[in-house]
């Protein structure tokens, strides 16, 4: 009767063996999750196996990135802050209201039209 005791904590040991080896990983869980529910089909067993026994980093596909994952965007530098109009005889003055077109201090006929320029 002992050696019927024997055998049958022999095969229990054996049963959850992934989980015995796993049970220190980081998913041990998913690990013991496979070997209970699974592990009755040999498949279910040897990934259980196979997956307790691989390495803490191990993945499927190693550090394999999918090309359709989004990659972080580098932000756009700030636009440079605005500046001064120039002074002096090159300086705006106005538009014409005649045409629309942008006349300079000191201009005395529009450019765009030729009409004379509002006296300011």
């Amino acid at each position: 009767m002992f050696h019927l005791f024997g055998f049958f904590i022999m095969m229990v040991a054996l049963y959850f063996l992934p989980s015995i080896i796993g049970w220190q990983k980081q998913n041990a869980t998913a690990i013991v999750a496979v070997n209970v529910l699974l592990g009755w089909t040999v498949v279910g067993w040897i990934v259980a196996l196979i997956w307790a026994l691989s390495s803490p980093g191990a993945t499927p596909f190693g550090n394999w990135q999918a090309p359709w994952t989004p990659q972080p965007v580098p932000p756009q530098p700030a636009p440079p802050p605005p500046q001064p109009p120039p002074a002096g005889p090159s300086a705006r003055a106005g538009f014409c209201s005649h045409c629309g077109s942008a006349l300079r201090a000191g201009d005395k006929f529009c450019a765009g039209c030729g009409n004379a320029a509002p006296v300011s």
